[in-house]
């Protein structure tokens, strides 16, 4: 029966993942391409040996194209020189940690196209890229996949460190963001138990959003990694919808709650850095693959990329529009629809 369940969990998601990407990217790609700039930075897993690479996707008035390279030092003087020419107000960076199957070349691509359109294009952002990473969680091997997460989160950890140390030192007054999606939210967990051995020093980390996260339920409570990184930034939101589909059948599989689909419990360590949003009332999703889910609402729905935005740019929790306080759980949010939904 868990073999069984395990290999429809499997094909349920390849299915939706792939229907879902190509219908989202319809000729997109080569759009993004022609008007944006952003950065990929590939890990691989091979023999036990921990492979980094960087892309850079670029367009200037006479080309367009990639540039790619083994070296982290080229990579962050590209960055650097990039970050010097940010626009006033504009200053800040996205890093996006993607979730099972989001590594797939359809799907990250497109991702990152709605992520453009969602958090940096918007007049109120005051973000000018997004930095990727692609990890090898996009596998049909569950299991495997959050090993894998496992074994490269000490080397990610460490590049990713390394990667703000020069951004702080190039430009202080830039900031860093992060998003964590689904299965990447337990790889950001397990860089954070490394991270967490090192002294609370100048890494210049503002907002940390996990978004419908494949996690347990008892992933903030008190002493866990997760729980201790909160003071590495100014703030951690975690959105979660008891509708995701995804995360049921996960749910199903690892015989435990999911944070991104049961929401936190009453041992959750809340506190004033750290808010829950539940989405479970948003259904504004066009693409319908991703709306079956429930489970992509960071990229697909407009409602809860405005919320995120609102948190990337520094509006306090209880500022936020469309929030409704949970009267029971600090720092606990419903977000509401809109009227027209």
């Amino acid at each position: 029966m868990i073999i069984c369940s395990m290999t429809m969990y499997r094909l349920i998601i390849f299915v939706i993942i792939v229907v879902a990407s190509i219908t989202q990217l319809d000729g997109q790609v080569e759009e993004w391409q022609d008007s944006y700039r952003s950065y990929t930075i590939n890990v691989d897993l091979k023999n036990d040996e921990i492979l980094f690479d960087y892309e850079l996707y670029f367009i200037s008035e006479d080309k367009k194209g990639s540039y790619r390279t083994a070296s982290l030092d080229t990579f962050v003087l590209l960055l650097k020189n990039d970050i010097a020419n940010f626009p006033t107000g504009k200053e800040n960076i996205l890093f996006y940690i993607h979730g099972m199957f989001g590594g797939q070349v359809l799907n990250y691509k497109s991702t990152l196209v709605d992520f453009r359109l969602r958090y940096i294009d918007p007049p109120a952002s005051d973000m000018s890229r997004i930095v990727g990473y692609r990890w090898p969680g996009n596998s049909l091997d569950y299991p495997k996949c959050r090993d894998n997460a496992h074994a490269i989160a000490e080397a990610m950890n460490e590049n990713f460190r390394e990667i703000l140390n020069h951004i702080t030192a190039e430009s202080p007054s830039t900031s860093v963001n992060v998003i964590a999606h689904s299965l990447g939210s337990e790889l950001w967990k397990e860089m954070m138990v490394y991270e967490n051995t090192y002294a609370s020093d100048n890494i210049n980390l503002n907002q940390v959003v996990i978004c419908a996260p494949d996690l347990d339920g008892n992933a903030f409570h008190e002493g866990t990694p997760l729980s201790l990184a909160k003071a590495r930034c100014k703030g951690v939101t975690v959105y979660h919808s008891n509708k995701d589909f995804t995360l049921t059948m996960s749910k199903n599989f690892n015989n435990r709650n999911r944070l991104g689909l049961d929401g936190p419990d009453e041992a959750t360590a809340f506190g004033s850095n750290l808010s829950f949003v539940e989405t479970s009332k948003i259904a504004d999703e066009e693409n319908f693959a991703w709306k079956m889910t429930g489970h992509s609402y960071v990229r697909a729905s407009e409602r809860c990329s405005g919320d995120i935005l609102s948190v990337f740019i520094g509006l306090q929790a209880s500022e936020i529009a469309h929030r409704l306080p949970q009267a029971d759980k600090l720092g606990c949010y419903i977000l509401e629809p809109a009227a027209d939904q």
